[in-house]
C-alpha cells in the first residue's frame, strides 16, 4: 500500500497542472483485453508543469536520441528504438569510385595522387590489306567506343570483346626441317567491327585500350561457349578477417550491457510512478502520458529537420538554432590545485544556421567581466547575427533553441524578436520553436564537441585569445566564425518600455512557460502562440491598451537600442582565487588578470592589499 500510495502522489505531481477541459481534447485509449498493449491516440492531454524551466547544465545524450526509447514497446516500433548507427556505403568508396571511372573510360586519380586521362575518341586510319578506315567509317568508330564505355560494368565489356573476337585454329602451319624451336601458335585471332574484320591495331585504336587489356579478357574465354568467366578479383577471403562467428560473439558481448539513455525529470518521475503503481489501468495511463511526452518532444525535431530539407530549395528561409556552451574556464591549466580555485570563465554562444548555399556556425565568446549569461547577451548576438549573417532574399526565420528561461523564454527576448520583425527592412515572419525540457539536443551540441575535441590535445589556455584561437582551428573543413563580443553588448531594457506590462498580459491568459511555437509577423503588434507545434494558434496584443497600432509600430521601428557597459564586477574572493593561479601563469599574460575589474575588499588600503595578495601568490 506504501508504494501505491507514493505512485499516486507522484502522478498528482504530474497532473496537477493540466489544461482547461476547454483547451484539451479528450482521451480514447483502445486497450488488449489482458491490458498487456495499449494504443496512444493523438490528441492526449500532456502535463508540461515540470518543463517550466530548464538547467542550462543538463545532460544530453551525445547521440541525439529522445527520451528513454530504450526501455519501451512503442507501438509504432517492433523492437526497442536504438541509437544512430553509420551503415557502409560501398557506392562511396574511394577505391570503387576510381574503378567505375576507370571502367567507364573517365578521368581519374590512383592511389599515388597523378591523374589518369579520360579515354578521348581519335579516329583510326588503316592502310592495312583490310581497308579498316574505309570499311569502318569514323562515325561508326566513334560510336562504337562511346556505346563500348557505356558498357560500366568490366564482366560487360570482356564479354562484348570476347564477342567481337574471333579465335581460330591456324589453317595451315609451315613445318620446318630442323627446327630448334617449333612454332608455338595454337590460335588465329580475328577482330570483328560491324561484321568487319579489321585489323588489331586499328581495333585497340577505335577502343582506345591497351593490349594487356585484351589479352586478359581473352585468356580467360571459355572455348566451349565462348563467354569470359566473371571477374575473380577482390573476392578471395583475407587471412586476418574475422570469421562471422567470432564477430556474433563480440557483438552479442557488446549488446550484453545495459543500454544508457538520457532521459528529463519528467520521464524519471513517469517512470518512477509506473514502476511502483500496482493498478494496472493506473499504470497504463501513465505509460501513455509518457509516450506522449516523447511524442511532443520528437515532433519538433521532426520540424527542425523538415525545415532543413526546405533551405536547401527556398532561399527565403533560413533556420538557425542557438545555445550557450558550458563555461569555459581561465587560465585553463592541468595543474589539480587550480581545480579547487575560482576561475575567470569564458562564456560561448554558438549560433548554427542553415542556408541555401550551407550551414555556417557563428561562436560569440566573451569573459565574465564583460558580460553575464542572460537575455542581454543573447539578444546582443542574435542582433550580430541578424546584420552581418542573414542575406536580403531571406523573408522567413525560423529560431529553435532550449526553453531555458533566463536566457531564451523570456518577455525581453519576445519583445526582441518582434522589434527585430518590424525593423529588418526584408523579414517578414520570425518564428521561434522551444524544445522540450530534457530532449533539447540540437545541432549547437555537435558544434561544441569539436571544441572539447580540440581541448584534449591542449594543455594551456591563458587569455581569451588562446581560446578564441582554438575555436577557430577545432574544425578544419569548414572552419567555426568566431565573434569577439567585448564592449559589443546592446542594452535592451529600455525596450520593454514600449510594450504592455508583462503583468497584464499574464492576467489575459498568456504564460510564456506555455508556449513552445510562437510566430512574429512584420506590421502586427500580436503574437500567434501554441504550446504543441500545431498551426492552430492563440494570440495576445503586445501593445500598450493605450495606444493605436500604427503609432506602437512606428516607435518598434525607430528604436535604437543603447550601448551596454563594458565591464561588471567579479567578487572579491573570486578575485583572489584568480591570483592564487598567477603562478602557474606565464608574466607575460599577468597583465590581464591584474586588470580585471572587480569588488573591493571592505575597509583597509585595498590597493596595499592587492600588492601585498600578488606577491604572496608569485613566490614558488
Amino acid at each position: 500500500m506504501d508504494n501505491r500510495n507514493r505512485a499516486k502522489r507522484i502522478v498528482n505531481m504530474a497532473l496537477q497542472s493540466s489544461p482547461p477541459p476547454s483547451s484539451s481534447t479528450s482521451t480514447n485509449e483502445d486497450f488488449s483485453s489482458d491490458h498487456s498493449s495499449y494504443h496512444p491516440q493523438q490528441n492526449v492531454e500532456i502535463s508540461t508543469e515540470l518543463e517550466d524551466s530548464e538547467d542550462n547544465e543538463e545532460r544530453r545524450d551525445p547521440e541525439g536520441a529522445i527520451g528513454n526509447l530504450g526501455e519501451i514497446n512503442h507501438p509504432d516500433f517492433d523492437e526497442p528504438v536504438r541509437g544512430r548507427k553509420r551503415v557502409r556505403n560501398f557506392d562511396r568508396w574511394a577505391k570503387n569510385i576510381r574503378k567505375r571511372k576507370r571502367t567507364a573510360g573517365q578521368e581519374y586519380r590512383i592511389v599515388r595522387g597523378s591523374i589518369v586521362p579520360a579515354k578521348v575518341f581519335t579516329p583510326g586510319v588503316c592502310s592495312y590489306r583490310f581497308k579498316c578506315s574505309e570499311q569502318v567509317s569514323s562515325e561508326n568508330q566513334e560510336a562504337i567506343h562511346v556505346m563500348f564505355y557505356q558498357l560500366t560494368s568490366w564482366d560487360a565489356q570482356t564479354t562484348w570483346l570476347c564477342s567481337a573476337i574471333k579465335t581460330l585454329e591456324p589453317k595451315r602451319r609451315k613445318q620446318r626441317q630442323n627446327a630448334q624451336n617449333p612454332s608455338r601458335i595454337n590460335y588465329v585471332r580475328q577482330f570483328m567491327l560491324l561484321d568487319k574484320r579489321v585489323c588489331k591495331s586499328f581495333f585497340l585504336k577505335v577502343i582506345q585500350m591497351s593490349n594487356k587489356r585484351l589479352d586478359y579478357a581473352l585468356r580467360n574465354k571459355k572455348s566451349v561457349s565462348g563467354i569470359a568467366e566473371r571477374d575473380k578479383r577482390g573476392q578471395h577471403v583475407p587471412a586476418n578477417k574475422l570469421s562471422d562467428e567470432k564477430l556474433n560473439w563480440i557483438k552479442d558481448h557488446i549488446n550484453s550491457f545495459p543500454k544508457f539513455a538520457d532521459t528529463c525529470k519528467t520521464c524519471d518521475m513517469l517512470e518512477i510512478a509506473i514502476k511502483a503503481e500496482e493498478d494496472i489501468e493506473t499504470c497504463l495511463a501513465i505509460r501513455v502520458q509518457k509516450d506522449q511526452h516523447i511524442k511532443l518532444a520528437g515532433e519538433v525535431r521532426n520540424i527542425l529537420n523538415d525545415y532543413k530539407g526546405k533551405v536547401k530549395t527556398d532561399e527565403s528561409i533560413l533556420v538557425a538554432t542557438f545555445d550557450l556552451k558550458r563555461t569555459l574556464p581561465l587560465p585553463y591549466l592541468n595543474t589539480g590545485e587550480v581545480y579547487y580555485l575560482r576561475q575567470l570563465q569564458m562564456l560561448n554562444f554558438g549560433i548554427h544556421a542553415c542556408t541555401k548555399e550551407g550551414e555556417k556556425v557563428l561562436m560569440n565568446k566573451w569573459p565574465e567581466h564583460c558580460g553575464a549569461r542572460g537575455s542581454k547577451e543573447i539578444m546582443s548576438s542574435l542582433h550580430y547575427f541578424l546584420e552581418d549573417s542573414v542575406p536580403d532574399t531571406v523573408k522567413s526565420l525560423c529560431f529553435f533553441s532550449d526553453c531555458c528561461s533566463g536566457q531564451n523564454r523570456n518577455w525581453n527576448v519576445l519583445h526582441f524578436m518582434m522589434f527585430l520583425v518590424n525593423k529588418s527592412p526584408y523579414l517578414e515572419t520570425i518564428t521561434m520553436h522551444y524544445l522540450v525540457s530534457g530532449h533539447t539536443y540540437l545541432p549547437n551540441d555537435t558544434d561544441f564537441s569539436f571544441i572539447s575535441r580540440e581541448l584534449k590535445k591542449k594543455t594551456d589556455i591563458y587569455t581569451p585569445e588562446d581560446w578564441m584561437k582554438l575555436v577557430r582551428d577545432c574544425r578544419k573543413q569548414i572552419p567555426f566564425t568566431v565573434r569577439d563580443m567585448k564592449n559589443k553588448f546592446l542594452d535592451y531594457e529600455s525596450l520593454t518600455t514600449l510594450f504592455k506590462d508583462y503583468q497584464i498580459v499574464l492576467r489575459e491568459g498568456a504564460k510564456i512557460s506555455k508556449m513552445r511555437k510562437i510566430k512574429f509577423c512584420k506590421g502586427l503588434s500580436i503574437i500567434s502562440y501554441n504550446d504543441d507545434y500545431t498551426e492552430t494558434y492563440e494570440t495576445v496584443d503586445l501593445k500598450p491598451n493605450d495606444m493605436d497600432s500604427e503609432t506602437f509600430l512606428c516607435d518598434l521601428k525607430n528604436y535604437i537600442p543603447e550601448k551596454a557597459p563594458e565591464t561588471r564586477l567579479i567578487s572579491y574572493q573570486k578575485m583572489q582565487d584568480i591570483r592564487k593561479t598567477l603562478k602557474f601563469v606565464p608574466l607575460i599574460h599577468h597583465q590581464f588578470y591584474l586588470t580585471i575589474p572587480h569588488v573591493p575588499r571592505r575597509g583597509g588600503n585595498q590597493e596595499a592589499q592587492d600588492d601585498e595578495n600578488f606577491f604572496a601568490c608569485c613566490i614558488w
